[in-house]
């Protein structure tokens, strides 16, 4: 799996305390920093835990006076925020235009952050990367701590929803089975 790495992204601020007892974060925004709260909405913010940039998806984003109020996924409840409190948060340099061109020729990559759903095992999760091999691209989830990988076939994938960033498959039978029985 490759690493990203933390230059390539944009220093948004810092978690400076817990909000609640939900797993909510305050996050002190970098002065220089000017962006819109929807920029943020279903997609990954980065934590830098032991000097790596590490990906939560963002469940829900607000503003507040001097910051903003965040919610990730994974995050669910203050003992779990209070782990974070003081980490650096950076984002990936998102496009000025989130606007998507007619022509545009949609790629796999696009997928990064979609939740998927299987047919049989339910929620999978959101999609974390998508691997280039030779002939396929392969989309990589994280099911209790484990990373599984399934192609992006057309014969797998029975829908994708672009306004709810989602994605309903149909994996092979026993694919889930190799990654999650030990």
């Amino acid at each position: 799996m490759k690493t990203l790495n933390i230059d390539k992204l944009i220093p948004i601020g810092f978690i400076n305390k817990t909000h609640g007892f939900q797993g909510e974060l305050s996050i002190a925004v970098n002065e220089d920093i000017s962006f819109s709260i929807e920029q943020f909405k279903s997609h990954f913010l980065f934590i830098q835990i032991d000097g790596l940039p590490v990906p939560f998806f963002v469940e829900n984003i607000r503003e507040k006076s001097n910051g903003v109020l965040v919610k990730f996924e994974t995050i669910k409840d203050e003992a779990l925020a209070k782990r974070l409190v003081g980490k650096k948060v950076f984002s990936e340099k998102l496009k000025e235009d989130d606007n998507v061109q007619e022509d545009a020729e949609p790629s796999w990559f696009d997928l990064v952050g979609y939740k998927v759903t299987d047919q049989v095992y339910g929620d999978l999760g959101p999609i974390i990367e998508i691997q280039e091999l030779p002939m396929q691209f392969l989309a990589v989830c994280n099911i209790n701590n484990k990373e599984i990988l399934f192609p992006l076939h057309e014969e797998i994938i029975l829908e994708i929803n672009d306004d709810s960033r989602s994605m309903q498959i149909e994996l092979p039978d026993g694919l889930l089975d190799v990654y999650l029985n030990d």
